[in-house]
């Protein structure tokens, strides 16, 4: 039963486009299909589904693509700064593994997926940029992404557990669930500012749609009782306030489901971020640290400036200190997407990180007063989806998981678009 429906979920994930949900241009159909289903492709499917999408479309097709629109149009290519530090840092660190200079030789397979990102980031830019993609299509695909990724972890819980494994265990954390709380946590980081955008600018029954997946969407992060999400979470709760300011009936509700998740949740948080529960959080916590201790041991070896190859991490933790018992050689991440960049690219491809995460946010933030609603909102949103995503990354390493980086490109490029939109680029 488990298998059927979540073939029924994937089938209507893939329709929806087809059907005109979104638009009616082919090639977008296609790329918001693969967008909204990387996530839930990734974790259902033994083998990596979105790193295959993003090998072979992005280094056969987008570099062609992307030399096309720059010769066609004249145009600057967006992030460039940022996109030359990060492929500095890469090269430096590929010459480093070479003479013996990194501590590790491996060459991960996400080295290959982050350059591909990257690429797609461009790609992505280009494809509004000459309207290939139209923005309020791509807007509303966003903003259901996370619906279907958080209806398989219901599926794959009742399935193990019964109903009463939604109430046992953290979302996503039920025995026989392949998606962590954390994975989960990550992708409504992203998806939920654009829900609650749609939910602003539909009218009607599609408002009432719109509201309703922004609403299961919320209760799913809080039901995750992740710590990275709390800064998504908060960046979330202020900006519904401001953009439904003037619907008492929404403002209401909202400001009634924020007050019934700090009374039910707020105490299993606190417990949880002190570890008065026992073991398990303390573990946790205590695993982090180590993570994070051994972490800084490598990079350190590496004089905080080269990287050892993006993943490799994973590999050499054990000789820096962290015990193999803690994860039983399940290769854990450091924990943090941003040190997940400095240990694999080095110092030149943390900074270009930063910048293009920053860029991100400017981009959209800075062009919102030169619209009126409810474009304005989405610059917002947008924003704001990339400031929750990157604060989640303090705490979890979603560049780990492959498959949120197609999605996290597409946000990167249509930001891009946004800030060009505005004259600002």
């Amino acid at each position: 039963m488990k298998n059927v429906l979540i073939a029924i979920l994937i089938i209507g994930l893939f329709l929806l486009p087809v059907i005109g949900v979104f638009t009616k241009r082919p090639l977008a159909c296609i790329l918001f299909s693969i967008i909204i289903a990387s996530p839930l492709c990734g974790e259902v499917f033994p083998f990596n589904t979105a790193s295959v999408y993003l090998i072979l479309l992005a280094i056969p097709f987008a570099p062609a693509l992307i030399v096309w629109f720059l010769v066609r149009e004249k145009t600057k290519t967006p992030y460039l700064l940022q996109i030359v530090l990060m492929a500095s840092g890469l090269i430096f660190t590929r010459i480093c593994m070479y003479f013996g200079l990194s501590h590790s030789p491996n060459i991960q397979a996400g080295d290959k997926i982050l350059a591909s990102a990257i690429i797609w980031i461009v790609l992505m830019y280009f494809l509004f940029k000459n309207s290939v993609l139209p923005w309020q299509a791509y807007a509303s695909s966003i903003s259901i992404s996370g619906l279907f990724l958080s209806a398989y972890v219901v599926i794959s819980t009742v399935a193990g557990s019964g109903v009463g494994g939604l109430v046992k265990y953290r979302m996503g954390m039920a025995p026989g669930v392949d998606v962590n709380s954390n994975e989960l946590a990550s992708l409504l980081d992203l998806t939920l500012p654009f829900a609650a955008w749609l939910g602003f600018a539909e009218n009607g029954v599609k408002r009432s749609i719109a509201l309703a997946s922004l609403l299961i969407q919320f209760v799913a992060v809080l039901l995750t009782l992740t710590r990275g999400s709390l800064p998504a979470v908060g960046l979330l709760i202020i900006y519904c306030l401001y953009v439904y300011r003037r619907n008492k009936i929404v403002r209401w509700i909202q400001i009634g489901v924020v007050i019934a998740g700090v009374v039910c949740l707020g105490g299993v948080f606190a417990t949880r971020l002190t570890a008065a529960n026992g073991t398990g959080d303390f573990t946790s916590n205590w695993g982090r640290l180590a993570l994070l201790k051994a972490s800084f041991d490598v990079l350190k070896e590496q004089h905080y400036i080269m990287g050892i190859g993006f993943d490799n991490f994973k590999i050499i933790k054990y000789s820096h200190g962290f015990p193999f018992l803690f994860d039983h050689g399940k290769g854990y991440s450091s924990h943090n997407a941003h040190l997940e960049i400095w240990l694999g690219w080095g110092l030149l491809a943390l900074i270009g990180w930063e910048l293009l995460l920053w860029k991100g946010i400017k981009n959209s933030w800075s062009t919102r007063v030169l619209y009126t609603s409810p474009r304005k909102e989405l610059h917002m949103a947008v924003a704001i989806s990339i400031l929750g995503f990157s604060a989640h990354g303090l705490f979890e390493s979603e560049l780990a998981q492959y498959h949120f980086l197609f999605m996290l490109a597409s946000v990167l490029g249509f930001s891009a678009w946004l800030g060009n939109q505005g004259g600002k680029q």
